[in-house]
């Protein structure tokens, strides 16, 4: 091997193991960085268990608060509910004089309905004879209005034909005046 070939590999190891040593000093100190957050770590997971102890005992006399209202409120939804029966009973008495009335009221009704079906009787059949009065001129209009199609198109058809023997004259004159004009 030549000395050049061997100084160039020499120099490439010590490059190398340069790297090597940062690469090393760079792990150590994120080691070090590592550990530290470990220890931080710990030490808020500890403040963490003493926070929520102190919590539960705040809960448990929270709970004990609650359930001594738990139980006034039953007591008071007991008194309230003798109450309630009371009311249900008077709405009871009242619905009852309501029905009565209502009763009352519907058969009053029902002889309005009665009477107006009969006058709903005599305005069908005056409507019927209208009907049949106006349906008689109604029918005369439709066929003048419906005949006017029918003109309309024969006129239409003889239009088509004028204007298409006018585009044949026009054809036939612009030829006849290029002929003139050539002599």
């Amino acid at each position: 091997m030549k000395r050049k070939e061997r100084d160039q590999i020499l120099l490439d190891l010590k490059n190398k193991q340069e790297k090597n040593e940062k690469m090393l000093l760079d792990l150590k100190d994120r080691q070090e960085g590592n550990e530290k957050i470990l220890i931080d770590l710990r030490d808020r997971h500890e403040k963490m268990l003493i926070d929520l102890k102190d919590r539960q005992e705040g809960n448990e006399k929270i709970l004990i608060d609650l359930r001594d209202r738990h139980e006034k409120m039953l007591l008071d939804l007991k008194d309230r509910q003798e109450g309630n029966e009371k009311i249900l009973i008077d709405l009871k008495d009242r619905h009852e004089k309501m029905l009565t009335d209502l009763r009352d009221g519907q058969e009053k009704l029902i002889n309005r309905v009665d009477k107006l079906e009969q006058d709903l009787r005599q305005a069908n059949q005056s409507i019927a004879k209208i009907e049949v009065e106006h349906g008689q001129k109604l029918q005369i209009l439709l066929d003048v209005v419906t005949s006017y199609p029918q003109k309309f198109e024969k006129s239409k058809e003889r239009i088509d034909k004028c204007e298409s023997r006018l585009d044949k004259h026009d054809d036939e004159i612009y030829y006849l005046n290029s002929k003139v004009q050539s002599f």
